[in-house]
């Protein structure tokens, strides 16, 4: 590895252990979690502009309707100065909301310029000098009810992989501090009520139960988004309640590296409204070379899912980029990308280099290996071709997908797990409920490889199809 390479690697590095410092010290803060809604999102705006460099970083809110957005904060760091109250109109800029509803994040280099954000060019950008921008939405519960505004002035910027993965945690911490608010009205409003109970029992018994159930389901949502302290190494893996949900598939996963840092990924992307991406990957080696690379691999498939994009094209799309970082390293990715539409049935998929999905037929209890022709690694040549396959799914049909520490782990005897074992284990065990599945197929891998360590990271998913949309 030549030195700019390593220094570009090392400088990656780098970041990301900044991000996640700053990431984790505002998790451990008062503000974010207490309900002080308006000291949590000055202290995200003021690490927002020194994390990412930029002068301005602000957020906005949707009104109920979602008619228009306010700014509740405006930090501009060149002034040390924060402002609010500017509102945007839905109807006055289509295209720039319209893309902030699509797109999972909006990061520009020329904003001007850009088809997304241009409209806002002569009343906004301009005005402010605005000339590249990071916008990040915010979500509850799916849903956008806001934005993470990150502007950059002066000199045109191309943003990093790693600033769009900061700016969309920063904007998850935002949508906590908001159901923190929530759960503090809540608990404000049932502290009114018990200090005045005993003089007014029978008029406030139905607001008590009103206020405890608001509370408890507060707190519920709120106990989930408490598991974001775990996020410097786990934020890469998806949290696979989040998709409960959704009645039409049931999901179960396990990743167990080898080291304490490892290069396997899996993740869950919402596309559009019924259809959802599937991505599992592995890096090759190990480390932290190897989870910095899964780093990008992730964030370059999230990024790159467009609404009419097949899986082949994002697979593409996402060799380019990543042959761009590591192409003249000796690391490459496996990764097999899919889509699955929830109203069809469906399933589209794409093999880079990877094992195979494993597809269960419960109309016959076969079991059919989901492979692609035109299947090479990623990020190992520059321009790559692949292809897609297409099957639909029947409720009561499942996908196993694995990385490859599955069927190389190793016994004693210097046996290997092997694809026919986890044949076996899926064709015997499909009529488990998903995460009993997994833990099962965990601990007959344990049981096979007793007394042997682990060689690699191994990395399941599994996928229940339970009926069309």
């Amino acid at each position: 590895m030549d030195d700019s390479l390593q220094k570009r690697l090392k400088d990656t590095e780098d970041g990301l252990k900044k991000h996640n410092s700053i990431l984790l010290n505002l998790a451990k803060g008062t503000s974010i979690d207490y309900g002080d809604l308006n000291s949590a999102i000055r202290e995200i705006t003021v690490a927002s502009t020194q994390a990412l460099k930029c002068d301005r970083s602000s957020v906005w809110i949707y009104n109920e309707n979602k008619t228009s957005m306010t700014c509740l904060n405006l930090f501009v760091n060149s002034r040390n100065e924060h402002t609010g109250g500017s509102k945007f109109s839905v109807n006055k800029f289509p295209n720039y909301f319209k893309s902030l509803e699509e797109e999972r994040i909006l990061s520009v280099t020329d904003a001007n310029t850009d088809p997304n954000t241009s409209e806002l060019s002569e009343s906004y950008l301009r005005a402010n000098k605005i000339v590249s921008l990071l916008y990040s939405p915010i979500r509850i519960d799916g849903e956008i009810i806001g934005v993470l505004c990150n502007d950059q002035t002066g000199e045109r910027r191309e943003w990093t992989m790693v600033e769009e993965n900061f700016a969309s945690s920063l904007s998850e911490l935002v949508s906590r501090a908001i159901e923190a608010q929530k759960r503090k009205e809540a608990e404000e409003e049932l502290k009114r009520i018990n200090e005045n109970l005993e003089k007014i029992v029978e008029q406030r018994t139905v607001q008590v139960q009103r206020a405890n159930i608001e509370l408890k389901a507060t707190n519920e949502k709120t106990k989930k988004a408490l598991e974001m302290a775990k996020m410097v190494q786990n934020a890469l893996i998806p949290q696979l309640s989040s998709f409960e949900h959704i009645k039409e598939i049931s999901l179960a996963g396990d990743y167990t590296p080898m080291d304490e840092l490892g290069g396997d990924i899996y993740d869950i992307i919402r596309v559009e409204r019924n259809r959802y991406g599937f991505l599992i990957a592995d890096v090759s080696g190990h480390g932290v070379p190897a989870a910095l690379i899964s780093t990008m691999a992730k964030v370059s498939f999230t990024t790159n899912t467009k609404i009419n994009l097949q899986p082949h094209e994002i697979c593409e799309r996402v060799n380019r980029e990543m042959y761009h970082f590591i192409g003249d390293m000796e690391y490459f990715v496996t990764a097999y990308y899919s889509i699955l539409n929830l109203e069809t049935g469906e399933f589209r998929y794409c093999n880079a280099g990877h094992h195979p999905a494993l597809l269960f037929r419960k109309e016959d209890s076969k079991i059919i290996d989901l492979h692609t022709e035109k299947s090479f690694l990623i990020g190992a040549a520059d321009r790559v071709d692949y292809d897609s396959g297409s099957v639909y799914l029947k409720p009561g049909d499942k996908i196993l997908f694995i990385t490859d520490g599955i069927v190389h782990a190793m016994n004693l005897a210097g046996e290997m797990y092997e694809y026919d074992r986890l044949k076996g284990y899926l064709a015997d065990n499909h009529e488990m409920e998903v995460n009993q599945f997994v833990e099962g197929l965990v601990k007959d891998l344990n049981k096979f490889c007793s007394g042997m360590l682990q060689n690699d990271d191994r990395t399941i998913l599994y996928l229940a199809y339970n009926s069309k949309a």
